[in-house]
């Protein structure tokens, strides 16, 4: 990530957002899927950290146990500790995000569950040199950087991700390999909003596995609708896919697992 872009990125969501409710669209958010036994967890966290959860949402895996868990793009730490308080992940939790207020944050609510926590500041894996983990839960994706000069989504924020909207998460599926462990889960969320085919193609090219696991579809938001030429033009060269059905277009929001075995 360039340097500029990375000091902004930072500034906006540790600075400018102060809740999810600040977010101009709900397009990246999987919550939803969320199962009936973890909205009971959830609701033991309190409101003012699940509120500053903006992320894309990886379904918390019930079938993980004991493991080391890395929270990529941690936000308020809301993932791990969910996952630590469901009895599902082993101390201490590790979790790293950008912005540096929001590892403040992280460590805050961690010492106030009396969780154990290794929480970094730093952009995608580089806090994490040279360490492996049981599970990763990557909460980092991406939008056509086309699409995002013409949404009111991010204030003038530059997404950094490239015309297909691949950039950061193409660099991730490289790297996260090298920091998983060999019968390891990594998480990672895909919007239609990006070059999907581009997406999957790495993930297969860099693991032995590569599951869908999760899918929630979303109507194309209506701050997008007077730009369906620039849309339909995105879709045609495979940068962004759209589906249309019962006279709506829609988006989407997946989720895949990955393993090397």
């Amino acid at each position: 990530m360039k340097e500029d872009t990375f000091k902004i990125v930072k500034n906006y969501y540790g600075e400018v957002l102060s809740g999810s409710s600040d977010l101009k669209t709900s397009a990246c958010c999987i919550s939803g899927s969320i199962s009936k036994s973890q909205k009971e967890i959830l609701k033991l966290i309190e409101p003012e950290i699940k509120d500053k959860f903006y992320g894309c949402g990886s379904p918390i895996p019930l079938e993980l146990k004991g493991k080391t868990v890395l929270d990529l793009g941690c936000g308020t730490g809301v993932v791990g500790l969910s996952l630590w308080l469901d009895g599902l992940a082993k101390e201490p939790i590790y979790a790293s995000d950008l912005s540096e207020p929001s590892v403040s944050c992280s460590r805050e609510n961690f010492k106030k569950y009396e969780c154990k926590a290794d929480v970094r500041c730093g952009a995608l894996f580089d806090p994490w040199k040279n360490e492996k983990f049981d599970v990763i839960m990557d909460d980092i994706s991406g939008i056509s950087q086309n699409i995002a000069s013409i949404s009111p989504w991010f204030n003038g924020v530059p997404c950094d991700t490239g015309d297909s909207g691949t950039d950061l998460i193409l660099s991730i599926l490289r790297n996260a390999p090298k920091h998983l462990s060999e019968d390891g889960y990594f998480f990672f969320p895909v919007l239609s909003l990006s070059n999907v085919d581009a997406i999957l193609k790495s993930a297969k090219e860099n693991f032995v596995t590569v599951e869908l696991i999760e899918r929630q579809e979303w109507p194309l938001p209506k701050e997008l609708e007077e730009h369906m030429p620039l849309l339909k033009n995105l879709s045609t060269e495979g940068s962004i896919r759209l589906e249309e059905r019962f006279g709506m277009v829609l988006c989407y929001t997946e989720v895949y697992l990955a393993r090397k075995i």
